[in-house]
């Protein structure tokens, strides 16, 4: 989906000792409540050994489009979304963008994992502010 837009981009698998996206804890921790979800979708079984990932999508993206490709991406995680919930697998959806109002540290952290795209985009046209979503 990505290549067929022509978005320049980087795919991360986030494991739960990385911090979120926001940088303010580690994954595991955030996600602290989702061994309980479990139980309650599975009733009698634990967890086990299933542990906490984030995939990340950077991009340059912006506005609508930034819009559409994450309710692209969305779909592929939950292709119904009219389904009862929760979903079987849990998951969840959210974006940073690179801006004048935005917090400076976060941007530094986005710009670290993300800036090179601009050099990847500078053929196609005017850089954009790059899409941090993880899922």
């Amino acid at each position: 989906m990505l290549r067929q837009r022509g978005l320049p981009h980087v795919l991360h698998i986030a494991g739960q000792d990385e911090p979120t996206a926001c940088g303010d804890m580690p994954i595991g921790e955030f996600y602290d409540e989702l061994p309980e979800q479990w139980r309650i979708e599975h009733p009698g079984a634990e967890p086990g050994a299933r542990r906490v990932h984030e995939i990340r999508v950077g991009t340059l993206a912006g506005g609508r489009e930034a819009e559409a490709l994450s309710e692209e991406l969305t779909r592929v995680l939950c292709p119904d979304p009219e389904h009862s919930s929760p979903c079987p697998v849990p998951w969840s959806s959210g974006s940073s963008a690179v801006g004048p109002d935005e917090d400076a540290e976060r941007d530094a952290r986005l710009n670290r994992l993300y800036g090179h795209l601009y050099g990847a985009a500078a053929s196609d046209g005017p850089s954009r502010p790059p899409l941090d979503s993880g899922t």
